[in-house]
């Protein structure tokens, strides 16, 4: 990964996030350190991948504000709901690609030998799609996590979140999953391997964690609270862009956006030392 000349710098002051953009006259030369003390965070773009850097500043909910300002979906948690005026076209456009996306799963089931790649097939028709609709926007991204820095901690190995907008009106939400590939649809999916502890690991961090089950013939989810409720790609997705489903903590939507980036929701605050697991993200 090459290193930048820039990177975002997100700074505390005042009671109030600040962001700047740092330069530096070569590669391998130290940043500019004016104003270090008020660091939260730094977010390097390294060909493509980001490097995450906490400050003296930083506390999980901070980080996560900055992560998704950066991302530019820093959005107020406490705003009015929205999702009951989204209309039914936009909706039924989501569904569809939701339709193709399991479709081709399906097609490609014999071809996928193990979860990880159905997981990317899934990934790639998910990440970064919009829909509009009569002044509405709704934007999908699917992130998948690293199985070796982020899934044994979080127990997840995938975050979606949606953005949806009208007019000055914003909702983000957020969930994780842990997909599974089987070859037929269980009845009860708690003895699909690890997934009891991976459970109990999404549901520490929050109530909006998911199981995606790959199977020959279909594709579904299941609440990690009703596993024995089979529901649609469709309607999970559906239901979370009319505000039904998904969080809009800010710290999981941080999260659900990042390869590596796993938050401490409770530190011993500014200046502590970071108990996250650092690293790039793709």
């Amino acid at each position: 990964m090459p290193p930048s000349l820039t990177r975002e710098e997100y700074l505390w002051k005042n009671g109030r996030m600040e962001s700047r953009t740092a330069r530096r006259g070569k590669i391998g030369a130290h940043w500019p350190t004016k104003d270090r003390d008020d660091l939260v965070v730094s977010i390097e773009d390294m060909g493509g991948r980001r490097k995450i850097t906490p400050g003296p500043k930083a506390t999980a909910a901070r980080i996560a504000q900055a992560y998704n300002r950066y991302r530019q979906l820093d959005c107020d948690p406490d705003g009015p709901e929205i999702g009951s005026g989204v209309p039914d076209r936009l909706v039924e456009q989501v569904a569809g690609a939701c339709r193709a996306a399991v479709q081709k799963l399906v097609r490609q089931y014999d071809a996928v030998a193990i979860e990880e790649g159905a997981t990317g097939l899934f990934l790639g028709d998910m990440n970064s799609v919009s829909f509009q609709q009569d002044g509405w926007e709704a934007t999908i991204y699917a992130q998948g996590f690293s199985p070796k820095t982020k899934e044994p901690k979080v127990g997840a190995d995938l975050g979606i979140v949606v953005d949806v907008r009208h007019g000055g009106h914003r909702v983000v939400k957020g969930f994780f999953a842990q997909a599974k590939q089987v070859d037929e649809m269980p009845d009860d999916p708690t003895g699909l391997p690890d997934l009891p502890e991976q459970i109990k690991k999404m549901l520490k961090r929050t109530d909006e964690a998911y199981v995606l089950i790959y199977g020959s013939s279909d594709v579904e989810f299941r609440h990690a609270r009703h596993l024995g409720d089979p529901i649609s790609v469709p309607d999970v997705m559906t239901d979370t862009v009319r505000c039904r489903r998904g969080s809009r903590v800010p710290e999981i939507i941080a999260e659900a956006l990042h390869r590596d980036l796993v938050l401490e929701v409770a530190i011993a605050g500014p200046g502590a030392r970071w108990p996250f697991t650092p690293g790039p993200v793709a």
